[in-house]
């Protein structure tokens, strides 16, 4: 449904922010173009719900792929007698040809390779140097890699951190007003000459 993406929009251009009058703002913004009927708005909170998750889900995927080279890292490693690290990497080329990964490596993988070689073995400057003559610009290559990496590994904790606040905060939504704000036909009704309706609602 139209709105289910709208709202996945939505929290796409927050990352995955949910503030109320951003929202209000940006349901009418699209409402100027084509105006949204009285079920679809109603059906805001369990859309937005479920756009979150989805969100969520994917931003999980990809941690879980970075999780997963962490791992595969590990087991390369293990496999690999730490005096063989320090020398030229033949054992590292040929256990990585054994597990089937193809260069050029992923950034995951590549940063992953980076951080642990420094963490089992005082000089990895072999293994090191072999990476860097497999980039295209050589050691500047490996340093954006690795910064880029990093960076994307903070936005995704942002990321999940905006999206599980935002799950919370929809419990504390007044969408009874959030309809109010963003129903033409709520607005419309609410200028009737009499106020009656205004009283009526206040009744219910």
């Amino acid at each position: 449904p139209r709105i289910f993406h709208l709202c996945a929009a939505y929290l796409e251009s927050t990352d995955g922010n949910l503030d109320e009058q951003a929202l209000i703002d940006y349901v009418n913004a699209y409402q100027e173009v084509s105006v949204f009927t009285i079920s679809e708005l109603w059906s805001i909170p369990v859309m937005i719900r479920l756009a979150m998750f989805h969100k969520l889900a994917s931003v999980m995927a990809i941690v879980s792929e970075r999780r997963d080279s962490c791992q595969t890292v590990n087991k390369l490693l293990d496999t690999i007698d730490p005096s063989d690290l320090d020398s030229p990497p033949d054992a590292f080329r040929e256990k990585l040809t054994e597990m089937g990964r193809e260069w050029p490596l992923s950034g995951s993988l590549t940063v992953h390779l980076i951080k642990h070689l420094r963490e089992r073995t005082e000089d990895s400057s072999a293994l090191r140097e072999w990476l860097i003559c497999h980039l295209d610009n050589r050691e500047e290559s490996l340093d954006n890699i690795i910064a880029y990496e990093h960076q994307l590994q903070a936005e995704y904790q942002v990321t999940a951190g905006n999206i599980i606040s935002s799950i919370r905060g929809l419990l504390r939504l007044d969408w009874n007003e959030l309809y109010a704000q963003m129903s033409f036909v709520e607005q419309t009704l609410r200028t009737e000459s009499t106020g009656d309706y205004i009283r009526l609602d206040s009744i219910s």
